[in-house]
């Protein structure tokens, strides 16, 4: 089909990616002739070429064609939402921009490589844009017409930098950019100020992020950061000053020490350090009251932690953590398990696989909210008695 439409074009492949659907396209190629014109060799080899590089494929031709309808749907219903994903499209169809009363966009799945400025400025109603799952190497200045949304996810693509133009989105709340190939983040200083004021939510893990992002301090109603799996070697001070922060993701990357700083987190529920290269923990880190899941696994923290020849015992760090309901400390160098206060909430304990000797008799008399225990792969040759509360035992 494609062939023969090819040389009733006059040599000239059919228009997929402009205009309506199928009937359109049939309808033009009819009108211009029913027989075959005849093309010069230039132009047959021309053409030839164009089928077998796949730019206008028979897949390629089903994707706008799926696009085109879902479009000319919503145009029809006077949609607010439209959901293009997971057709394997390469382009946005030029119908899209005539949609400009879109509330809420689906690109997600596709093999997009670029949002078009025109699109941007179209689309100025959204309030979520989904473009996950594509081929986007960055995000247009343009997407500061943007100016009603709220959350944007661009994970998982290419994206190597970032737009100033980004920060000026005066009412974004949620911002996802992971499993990208950002080495950070950067801010034009002369727009932060709208956005410090309502993003609550930054996720770039799964980047290559070396350094802590220091213009996060411009962000300060942040609620949760996550920004695991990259390759941080340090947490900057910088950190004390997101002081609305309920969550924070450090999981994977090369962090031996944090900051004092981390204690003026008095707002942080979540804590995740699995997978670092902590040696120690700072003494500030007993302020961190309201924490309710604790994450500590996969690094190499020992009975007692401290710097400068000041030490204490580890776990006397946790003593005011009365909301404490969930405590990972596996695979550590951990010789010893005491707790001489009580953990009224903590609900899960899993301290496997560390080199454990000895167990106090009342360390887990001490969690009377105990559910499940994970104490395998110690040196025990016996646990202590146990709350009667506790569901499952992994020893």
């Amino acid at each position: 089909w494609f062939r023969q439409s090819g040389q009733r074009c006059g040599g000239k492949d059919p228009p997929l990616h402009q205009g309506g659907g199928m009937k359109e396209r049939r309808s033009s190629l009819n009108a211009a002739g029913g027989g075959a014109a005849k093309s010069s060799p230039g132009r047959e080899r021309a053409r030839k070429s164009k089928t077998l590089s796949g730019t206008f494929s028979p897949v390629l031709g089903k994707a706008a064609e799926n696009a085109e309808s879902k479009i000319e749907k919503a145009k029809a219903e006077e949609s607010r939402v439209l959901n293009l994903s997971g057709l394997n499209l390469s382009f946005l169809p030029q119908s899209a921009k005539e949609l400009t009363s879109l509330r809420r966009v689906n690109l997600a799945q596709n093999k997009l490589k670029y949002l078009s400025d025109q699109v941007c400025a179209a689309w100025c109603n959204l309030v979520s844009l989904r473009l996950v799952d594509n081929s986007l190497e960055q995000l247009p200045d343009s997407i500061c017409h943007l100016q009603c949304l709220e959350s944007l996810d661009a994970s998982c693509n290419g994206l190597v930098a970032l737009p100033d133009s980004l920060v000026g989105l005066a009412k974004l709340e949620e911002l996802s950019l992971w499993g990208n190939q950002l080495t950070g983040i950067s801010v034009g200083k002369d727009r932060v100020e709208a956005a410090s004021s309502t993003l609550r939510t930054l996720d770039v893990g799964y980047n290559c992020i070396r350094t802590w992002p220091a213009e996060l301090r411009f962000f300060n109603q942040l609620r949760e950061v996550r920004l695991g799996h990259n390759q941080l070697e340090s947490v900057g001070k910088e950190v004390g000053e997101l002081g609305c922060l309920t969550s924070l993701h450090l999981e994977g990357n090369r962090l031996e020490t944090l900051p004092e700083e981390i204690g003026a987190l008095t707002s942080l529920r979540t804590l995740n350090l699995r997978w670092n290269g902590l040696k120690h923990l700072p003494s500030s880190f007993s302020r961190l009251t309201a924490l309710k899941d604790l994450k500590l696994s996969n690094n190499v923290l020992e009975d007692t932690v401290g710097e400068g020849g000041e030490t204490v015992p580890l776990l006397s760090l946790l003593r005011n953590m009365s909301s404490l309901t969930l405590l990972h400390v596996w695979d550590n160098r951990l010789t010893s398990f005491c707790l001489d206060f009580d953990l009224p909430s903590l609900t899960e304990l899993d301290i496997s696989s560390n080199a454990i000797v000895t167990v106090d008799e009342n360390a887990f008399l001490c969690c009377p909210a105990l559910r499940h225990l994970f104490a395998g792969h110690n040196c025990l040759s016996s646990l202590p008695p146990l709350p009667d509360n506790v569901a499952s035992l992994h020893a």
